[in-house]
């Protein structure tokens, strides 16, 4: 889904269902969460979780 938010934004297009948030090179980007585990059951933040 990113990409091609970014390669939007490098060429210069906009259009009714751009985002510049999800456009990595846009000063808007905003970094989303990144889920895991079970959907049904619990889920974490990828990032906060303790490496060894």
């Amino acid at each position: 889904m990113l990409l091609i938010h970014t390669w939007s934004d490098l060429a210069g297009l906009s259009y009714d269902r751009y985002q510049p948030e999800l456009s990595v090179v846009n000063p808007k980007f905003r970094k989303l969460t990144r889920w895991i585990g079970n959907p049904d059951g619990e889920l974490k933040d990828f990032d906060a979780l303790e490496t060894r």
